[in-house]
């Protein structure tokens, strides 16, 4: 079942601010952390299509968003590409947990 999720304007604005932090730490010059996001952004849709994920597009965005914050809440970050990579599976298996769950649950 799908949860409707309430995004106010404060939450959007946020949400923009730590993903131009997440940027920012792909690279310095914002045209090429832009370019790199976007990349980013690519392999990770590429990676939930292949999975099997439902909705890839949003698996990413979900992936970069949850990284960004990660970064606010002072969590050490070494690779950017490597976080969302572990961020990435950990969605995914939990999609999985949650599909295979909704096999087992009887009518």
């Amino acid at each position: 079942m799908a949860q409707a999720i309430i995004v106010s304007i404060d939450t959007d604005v946020a949400a923009k601010e730590v993903l131009a932090a997440l940027r920012a730490r792909l690279d310095p010059d914002p045209e090429r952390a832009a370019r790199k996001y976007v990349l980013l952004r690519r392999k990770l849709v590429s990676f939930f299509e292949w999975s099997g994920a439902d909705s890839p597009e949003a698996c990413a965005d979900q992936t970069l968003t949850t990284a960004a914050w990660k970064m606010t809440d002072g969590a050490p970050v070494q690779n950017v590409q490597a976080d969302c990579v572990a961020i990435a599976r950990t969605i995914l298996d939990k999609q999985q947990q949650a599909r295979a769950q909704a096999a087992a649950a009887p009518d």
